[in-house]
């Protein structure tokens, strides 16, 4: 039976020393937490300026940010508050990764000099000015309208949305490709004064672009048995 309870005041007695341990621990952590690294964006384009912001729950008057690209050191800086680092865009190795330090030679808080997860920036193009192209084919039912749009430059995917003055006649249609996004639509009669533009936008902020307005065209409308009769005697072989 004192095995037994020999055993027993051993198992205790672990478990409290685990307990003190855990403890420890969850108090280092807690004492020396891991800044954060953050941006107003994760996207940018060539040229663009911004921000990296070096942040830490636990404020002090004597804290210490440095910041790195890579394994490079940038900077360092004293200050209270979250520090803030600018910088431009101009090269692959701008977009990162980077990273910031937080220490305190007087506090003993930040002597253990906790670095913050890697941060990297994403390399767009901004989308170009799209283009709108209509095309119109008179049925019985109306006029069958097709609306076309596309960007010749800018990063995929691209959203384009239709619109008729400047109320939008369609959800936006994503391009993960470079081809055209179309929207068909069906209307009684024109007056001949509706104009129609579309919108281009990508992952990018505030970098959304609009085509020119365009009207519907009164003439070249092809009525539909002349398209199907154009169509018919091309699979014949008889149109020139």
């Amino acid at each position: 039976m004192m095995w037994k309870k020999t055993f027993l005041v051993f198992l205790f007695s672990l478990s409290i020393q685990n307990a003190v341990l855990d403890d420890e621990r969850t108090k280092k952590t807690d004492e020396c937490p891991s800044p954060r690294l953050s941006s107003q964006t994760t996207v940018v384009t060539k040229g663009q300026n911004v921000s990296l912001i070096c942040s830490i729950e636990k404020k002090s008057p004597t804290i210490m940010y440095a910041f790195y690209r890579g394994d490079k050191y940038l900077r360092t800086k004293d200050n209270g508050e979250s520090n803030i680092f600018n910088l431009r865009i101009s090269e692959a190795r701008d977009l990162g990764p980077y990273k910031c330090k937080v220490q305190d030679s007087i506090s003993s808080a930040y002597r253990c000099s906790k670095y913050s997860p890697d941060f990297n920036f994403t390399l767009l193009d901004p989308v170009a000015t799209p283009v709108l192209n209509i095309s119109v084919i008179q049925t019985e039912a109306g006029l069958y309208i097709t609306l076309r749009c596309i960007s010749p430059n800018g990063s995929l995917p691209i959203n384009y949305t239709f619109f008729e003055k400047n109320v939008a006649i369609s959800p936006a249609i994503s391009k993960d490709v470079r081809e055209p996004a179309e929207f068909n639509f069906t209307q009684k009669s024109t007056q001949g004064d509706e104009e129609y533009r579309c919108k281009a936008k990508n992952r990018l902020l505030n970098n959304a672009k609009y085509s020119q307005h365009t009207l519907i065209p009164l003439t070249g409308m092809i009525p539909l048995w002349e398209m199907c009769l154009v169509m018919t005697l091309g699979l014949c072989g008889l149109t020139s």
